[in-house]
């Protein structure tokens, strides 16, 4: 019964050691192989959004969004959007 248990320690001492060294931790295999361009991004929008609703402006940073309600406008550049409701999802 004692010999049982030895061997039955022996092994798993014997198997937990051999998985924790099998893997090689050669370091050039770690080295990374991906190149990323760090050119820098333009922006997506090149001037300044102004928004202005009459009514209420509600905004909502849980779900990203800006609410205009009642004579909404947004001026973007040479761009104006005028509107009863503007729902902008700035993600």
């Amino acid at each position: 019964m004692r010999k049982r248990r030895i061997l039955k320690a022996a092994l798993i001492f014997i198997l937990g050691f051999s998985v924790t060294f099998s893997q090689d931790n050669n370091k050039s295999e770690l080295i990374d192989t991906l190149t990323v361009n760090k050119k820098d991004k333009e922006p997506l929008l090149l001037a300044n959004v102004k928004y202005d609703a009459s009514d209420s402006i509600i905004i909502n940073q849980q779900n990203n969004k800006i609410s205009l309600y009642n004579n909404a406008k947004i001026i973007y550049g040479d761009i104006e959007l005028t509107s009863g409701i503007i729902i902008i999802d700035y993600k």
